[in-house]
């Protein structure tokens, strides 16, 4: 296939995710589709201009490029040219919808676990190469305390304050609180230490938060 280029929009962000993490892994990065993409509509496929509308960034922790942050990052800067981040098995939509900017649990073949997708929208917007706000990255990032208090209170926030999506923790909460509903049911009519089981509870959140 020929005649294609890529969004100027992913191409920053492509960069500054370089510049952030020089040494990262690029073995799942990908912006033009593959005979799989396609067979099938996909912003990987370029459009009736020739662009291609998508980016697919590598998860590569060991080496700065934590897809969870990166996505965290994008839902937080609500940048408009954003037209739907995908990762770690949710998706979120930006401005056009649906439900902007709430992550929504993904049931695609492909959880995306390995890798972060990126679709920007099909208007002129997404050639501008206005660098990307990507808050809480390149900077110290709260601690697991901090971000459970943030959590408790409903807005998380990295440790300079810029605020991280909290419905992305939402979701997570909402399934940690349906399975610590389900395990008190389990236990009748016994007498609980409530003391307990609340510090029971917040040390299994904090391991969570900072895995």
């Amino acid at each position: 296939m020929s005649g294609w280029r890529v969004a100027g929009s992913l191409l920053t962000l492509r960069s500054q995710v370089d510049a952030l993490y020089p040494g990262r892994s690029k073995v799942s990065d990908g912006t033009i589709g593959d005979a799989a993409h396609q067979a099938e509509v996909s912003d990987h496929n370029p459009d009736i201009f020739g662009i291609v509308r998508a980016l697919d960034l590598t998860h590569d922790p060991e080496h700065g490029c934590d897809i969870g942050q990166l996505s965290d990052a994008l839902a937080a800067a609500r940048d408009p040219r954003v037209s739907y981040v995908i990762a770690n098995r949710l998706i979120m939509s930006g401005p056009g919808g649906p439900s902007p900017w709430i992550w929504r649990n993904y049931g695609g073949s492909d959880p995306h676990t390995n890798h972060i997708h990126i679709s920007v929208v099909g208007e002129s917007i997404a050639d501008l190469t206005t660098p990307w706000n990507l808050p809480g990255l390149g900077g110290e990032v709260a601690t697991t305390n901090e971000k459970i208090d943030a959590m408790m209170m409903g807005f998380p926030s990295t440790a300079d304050g810029d605020p991280v999506c909290p419905t992305r923790w939402q979701i997570a909460t909402e399934n940690w609180q349906r399975e610590t509903t389900q395990k008190l049911a389990t236990m009748g009519t016994l007498t609980v230490d409530y003391v307990k089981l609340a510090k029971a509870l917040l040390d299994e959140l904090a391991a969570r938060a900072g895995s």
